[in-house]
């Protein structure tokens, strides 16, 4: 069946993709901006696994579609179809043998190939949206205050009164001491969230998440990238 495609640019340039904790939210059409769908860390790996079996059925304009995972209420499945001697390809959730509302129509295949291209060697590509950065910022925020008391508490010479400085190794950073405090600090769960909601409050953002998913995505995703950079903050330019 004859159809038409859009071609390729050279890069993605719009953010049809965002991570979440949930997984991925793909916004098919930006001027419809309700019809999105999250898809899971599978659903995505399949999105990208398939990216050359997709563009060959786009360009080809061969109706096709393919489950990308199974979920309890149904499979979710990436589709090309062609109406209209136009092809189309969609991501949508399915109800056994019929597709529903909750999904979206890709309105620029190029980009959304070239985004997965990207995206099966560097998943940076993908944004993060701003709940998760705003998130990210508070969690690190907490890790810094709570690793600088954690120093004190480390240091013989605070613990001891000594009067030397060269006894507080609090006062010298060093990367022992460090390294130590910043690998014993947690984020409770419960200040998470009163901290998250404060800085929400300051920016006059709406959280559309329970802070717990969001701590638990940034613990996976960002823990190690953050104490990494505290570590290195502290001993090279904090002291």
């Amino acid at each position: 069946m004859p159809g038409t495609h859009q071609p390729r640019p050279a890069t993605s340039t719009t953010r049809t993709v965002t991570k979440v904790p949930e997984g991925y939210r793909i916004l098919g059409n930006p001027y419809k901006p309700d019809k999105t769908i999250v898809v899971s860390e599978v659903g995505w790996r399949e999105l990208v696994r398939r990216r050359d079996e997709f563009d060959a059925a786009f360009r080809e304009h061969d109706e096709k579609d393919w489950v990308l995972e199974k979920t309890p209420s149904g499979d979710v499945r990436a589709s090309v179809s062609v109406f209209n001697n136009r092809t189309y390809f969609h991501v949508r959730a399915w109800s056994g043998l019929y597709p529903t509302k909750n999904g979206t129509t890709v309105w620029a295949w190029g980009e959304f190939a070239e985004l997965l291209r990207c995206a099966a060697t560097d998943d940076s590509v993908i944004a993060e949206d701003e709940e998760v950065k705003l998130g990210s910022e508070t969690y690190g925020d907490i890790l810094a205050e709570s690793a600088k008391e954690e120093i004190k508490r480390l240091c013989e010479g605070c613990t001891n009164a000594r009067p030397s400085q060269r006894d507080h190794v609090c006062l010298t950073g060093s990367p022992g001491t460090v390294a130590e405090a910043v690998g014993n600090v947690t984020v409770p769960p419960e200040y998470f969230a009163v901290r998250l909601a404060q800085a929400a409050m300051e920016r006059s953002y709406v959280l559309e998440r329970v802070p717990r998913a969001t701590l638990e995505y940034i613990i996976v995703r960002h823990d190690d990238r953050l104490r990494e950079t505290l570590r290195e903050y502290l001993v090279t330019d904090c002291y």
